[in-house]
């Protein structure tokens, strides 16, 4: 009868043993997953943000591009402001 009670709490201690052994594999298996979903995320992460610096300077070039045609645009119509003024001012409504 001793042996019997030594043998049932050794077979429920292995039990026990054995169940935490599995629950830590398990625990272990789902943190090796979320790790690989997470590396996953990160390299997409990583890959969208070098492309949107890419597109951020390309926007930033083109930005500068627009830039110096409204400087041309403004330059020409002064230009073509001061050609109107130099040509002469209608005289029909000035004074003696």
């Amino acid at each position: 009868m001793r042996k019997q009670k030594i043998i049932i709490v050794s077979l429920l201690i292995a039990f026990f043993t054995w169940m935490e052994v599995a629950q830590a594999a398990s625990i272990s298996t789902r943190v090796r997953i979320l790790e690989g979903k997470v590396s996953k995320h990160d390299k997409k992460i990583k890959s969208e943000a070098a492309a949107r610096q890419v597109y951020e300077k390309k926007v930033d070039g083109k930005l500068g591009v627009v830039d110096d045609l409204e400087k041309k645009v403004k330059k020409i119509m002064s230009e073509m402001h001061a050609d109107k003024a130099s040509k002469g001012d209608d005289k029909r409504y000035t004074y003696p």
